[in-house]
């Protein structure tokens, strides 16, 4: 009711004749049903506001009629404004909320570490080679969740680990940990992103099984080969398997389990994974660890 009698160039400040002579000109030129811009109008009492303007033709008028529609979009404005200002303010949370996850994840990395220090440092000054020998394995394993934890901080994403890139370096750190010459050691890792609960148990049953065949398979100096792979397989599943061609499992223990197996059972029961171990007539060990596809969350 306000703007009845009103002419376009009345209400909208920078609206000149030859303005809109124009963008009647684009109406007729381009053969466009209307045109649509945002502009500013101003109301009978001076004040003014935003307003999306659509121009029409009325096609049986000659000359032309045009229609110009006003919506007030101040509102809608007002709620865009909102929802920019509340994103803004998500991004800023969770920027934040980051920075003290990667925080978390440095500290937990730099206190296991000092846990692996301080019992490497016990275990120097005990003079009993088998109980030295169980803290230095102790203490690989806590190294093993500090690796995890120190890619989750140098990572982008601070929830997920690269098992596949983890379990290689792992690999490299028992090749020198050990310092076999006549043993190599080969991986075929997937590159596999895992949430930090699969991360840990896959990390450690690594561990264990690396450090197995290293200690065991290969006594008095002799060469040989141990294999690990990390890949999904054709039937739905993915699949850890340490392999070694060393002199395999005496068969007066061929049915005990020691602490190693024992540890690794325990994990991958965490996973709801199976465990199996194929010891070959020549010789070796195989041990495969097979998690299902929708127990394991990984990508």
């Amino acid at each position: 009711e306000e703007m009845r009698g009103l002419r376009l160039t009345d209400i909208q400040k920078e609206m000149t004749r030859a303005g809109f002579a124009d963008l009647a000109r684009a109406l007729q030129r381009d053969g466009l049903d209307q045109v649509s811009y945002v502009t500013r109008h101003r109301r009978r009492d001076g004040s003014s506001y935003e307003a999306e303007v659509t121009l029409q033709q009325h096609p049986s008028w000659s000359p032309p009629i045009y229609l110009a529609l006003v919506h007030d979009v101040t509102e809608e404005r007002r709620r865009q404004e909102a929802v920019r200002s509340a994103l803004a303010e998500a991004r800023t949370l969770l920027a934040e909320k980051e920075t003290l996850l990667r925080e978390v994840h440095h500290r937990v990395k730099n206190n296991l570490q000092v846990i692996w220090s301080l019992i490497r440092l016990e275990a120097a000054d005990i003079p009993d080679p088998a109980i030295r020998a169980r803290l230095e394995v102790v203490a690989r394993r806590i190294s093993v969740l500090g690796q995890i934890h120190q890619q989750l901080y140098a990572s982008e994403n601070l929830a997920r680990v690269d098992i596949g890139l983890n379990i290689r370096q792992l690999a490299d750190s028992l090749a020198e940990l050990y310092s076999r010459p006549t043993v190599t050691i080969s991986v075929m890792a997937e590159a596999m992103i895992c949430d930090l609960d699969a991360a840990i148990p896959l990390g450690l049953i690594a561990n264990e099984l690396i450090s197995n065949s290293l200690e065991h398979a290969f006594p008095d100096g002799r060469a040989g080969h141990v294999a690990l792979t990390l890949a999904h397989d054709d039937h739905e599943a993915t699949v850890l398997s340490v392999t070694d061609d060393g002199v395999g499992i005496p068969v007066a223990e061929a049915g005990r389990t020691g602490l190693g197996l024992r540890l690794v059972e325990a994990l991958a029961s965490q996973l709801g994974a199976t465990v199996e171990r194929l010891d070959s007539p020549e010789g070796g060990t195989t041990i495969r660890i097979i998690i299902a596809h929708d127990i394991l969350p990984c990508a």
